[in-house]
């Protein structure tokens, strides 16, 4: 498996040099692809109807969609969540846990959503309280 992602036009133009004659030490020079994987690229061509000496499309050497869990997150879930936090003080106070059941997604996901969304961590303020002298004071000014 191929560590960076080559574009399609280096594909296509790899796989035509090798078409037209040129080796695939030169084509690996001009392109940067590997000669293992530019033989790759032209025997996937050809198995995708490709034949040599015609016009190569790009359905020939494009990568095949993968398969794979898809997102348990969504925009929809991004915005309920930025939804809950912003809808008042008690939204805000929620522990990441509550989050998490109301969601139904982890702890760690609420988490990271909040952070990718820009939300800080921040302690609400609270103000002290009136000490006895404080509203005794008070009283004997009103």
């Amino acid at each position: 498996m191929p560590d960076r992602v080559i574009d399609e036009g280096t594909k296509v133009q790899a796989v035509t040099l090798l078409s037209v004659g040129v080796s695939s030490k030169e084509v690996s020079a001009v392109t940067g692809i590997s000669t293992s994987q530019i033989n790759r690229l032209r025997a996937k061509a050809v198995s995708r109807g490709w034949n040599p000496g015609s016009a190569l499309r790009l359905e020939h050497v494009v990568d095949a969609s993968r398969s794979g869990r898809p997102p348990k997150v969504t925009a929809e879930t991004d915005a309920q969540l930025a939804g809950i936090i912003r809808k008042d003080k008690l939204g805000r106070a929620k522990t990441l846990d509550e989050l998490a059941a109301i969601l139904d997604l982890g702890a760690s996901t609420v988490r990271r959503r909040l952070k990718i969304m820009g939300f800080n961590c921040v302690k609400p303020s609270v103000k002290p309280g009136l000490t006895q002298k404080m509203q005794t004071d008070r009283l004997k000014w009103c």
